[in-house]
């Protein structure tokens, strides 16, 4: 019998060959799932397969391991990636500037470092994989709940910058 992998199109469990080419299909998959539906539903999919494979007892150890290995693989670029969008809110601005986008900015901060915790909990979980850690799974999607609603005011407070620069016949190129 085959190890099981990721199905890269649907992010279901499926056994397959041990060709290489899965885990960049998985990471493409991964850039292509956060592009459409967002970090903090990406990170409330993972959350929702982890567990699955926790809670799956057709699985034999070494197959749930090798899920988990490819799970950690997604959050460690996952951390990545929102290490490298955290830089760009460390850049120096203008004065008038950081007046206008420093609630934006430090709400956006909030939401990288409340999905950064996300994170953590799902590897915390895979590292111990102990019965009584699959709260931690739990109170990761209350907190990207949360997250969403900051996410949400954000770009409310975005649109509003917005407009008010266009109904004051102002330009917004890039900072």
């Amino acid at each position: 019998m085959e190890p099981e992998k990721i199905d890269s199109q649907s992010g279901n469990h499926r056994e397959t060959s041990k060709q290489g080419g899965s885990s960049q299909k998985l990471i493409e998959f991964r850039e292509d799932e956060i592009k459409k539906i967002g970090i903090i539903q990406h990170l409330k999919r993972v959350g929702e397969r982890v567990e699955e494979v926790y809670k799956n007892d057709d699985l034999n150890y070494e197959d749930k391991e090798n899920l988990y290995q490819q799970y950690l693989h997604i959050l460690y670029k996952d951390i990545e990636m929102i290490q490298e969008q955290k830089k760009a809110y460390d850049e120096e601005l203008p004065d008038n500037v950081v007046s206008i986008t420093k609630p934006i900015d430090d709400n956006m901060v909030k939401v990288m470092n409340e999905c950064l915790a996300v994170i953590n909990n799902y590897i915390q979980f895979i590292d111990s994989e102990d019965s009584e850690d699959i709260k931690l799974i739990s109170d990761s999607f209350k907190l990207l709940e949360e997250t969403s609603y900051l996410l949400d005011e954000t770009e409310d407070m975005l649109k509003v910058i917005l407009e008010s620069v266009e109904s004051k016949g102002g330009v917004i190129g890039e900072a």
